[in-house]
Order: C-alpha cells, then sequence, then structure tokens
C-alpha cells in the first residue's frame, strides 16, 4: 500500500486548565472531527504518545486515533493510550503527572508493553491492571472516545 491511512479525530474540549472543575461537566463540551492522511514514514507511535502527553499536561481534551490505537487527553490531566481490537490500555499520565510506561519503535515496526486493559460500565472507564486491580473512572469523554475506538477497528 503506498499510503497508511491514520484517522485523526480530534475531540476538542474547553480547556477546563483549573483542576477544579468536575470532570462530569467537563464531559459534554462541544466536539470537533478531523481527518488526515498520513504515510507510513510519517508514522510514529512514540509522536502521538508525546503529542497526547502535551495536551494532558496542558489540560485539554483530545481523543486521536491511529490505526487500531486510540490516545486521549483529558482536561484534569490525564491521558492513556488503548488498543480497540484487544482492549488493552496504558496509563501515560495521571492528574498531569507522566507515568511510567515502555513503547519500543522501529521504522517498521513498534511493541507496546500494555499494563492494564479496559472495558466500559456506560459512560465509567473501567480499568483492570495486570495485578487485577480495578478502576473506575467517570468523567472522561466517554461518547468521542467510543466513537474512535469503534473507528479504529
Amino acid at each position: 500500500m503506498a499510503r497508511d491511512k491514520r484517522n485523526w479525530r480530534e475531540a476538542t474540549q474547553e480547556r477546563g486548565r483549573e483542576r477544579g472543575k468536575g470532570r462530569a461537566q467537563l464531559a459534554s463540551a462541544k466536539v470537533e472531527q478531523h481527518r488526515h492522511l498520513v504515510r507510513r514514514e510519517e508514522f510514529s507511535v512514540q509522536k502521538e504518545v508525546q503529542y497526547i502527553i502535551a495536551r494532558a499536561r496542558e489540560g485539554d481534551s483530545r481523543v486521536v486515533s491511529l490505526r487500531s490505537l486510540v490516545f486521549f487527553s483529558t482536561a484534569s490531566g490525564d491521558a492513556w493510550l488503548l488498543d480497540a481490537e484487544d482492549q488493552l490500555a496504558l496509563p501515560l499520565v495521571r492528574d498531569g503527572e507522566e507515568q511510567p510506561y515502555q513503547i519500543a519503535e522501529t521504522s517498521t515496526q513498534f511493541a507496546i508493553e500494555w499494563q492494564a486493559d479496559f472495558s466500559w460500565d456506560g459512560d465509567i472507564f473501567v480499568v483492570r491492571d495486570r495485578a487485577g486491580a480495578i478502576r473506575r473512572i467517570a468523567g472522561y469523554p466517554a461518547a468521542e472516545i467510543r466513537q474512535a475506538l469503534q473507528s479504529a477497528m
């Protein structure tokens, strides 16, 4: 294939730089969607991770899909990387603090050390880590994330 497609979905929400704003209030903000075609040589999981981490640190909600991967940041300062096909999750930022993660990438392939799996319970994001601990997180832009996950499959 001469060019790889990348679905670029950005769910732009209110900036919400103030940490005191409620997550549920932020999840109902206006959404803008964009598409962008990317050639294979421009495809980089690491670049997308750095982009979504920067967005989380700014308190800027975004949802980006790249093939079967979905990256999202929230106004509350969280960021995640999700695998739409296998429902795997990797926390990148929590409350503005970058979390440890491992991603190896070459020009032709990449490997991600997934730390959890995820599901949805209504609009609640449910994460189960490898030790079996379960976190239930409310207030993420569930509709936009689910739409990106569906498009990525």
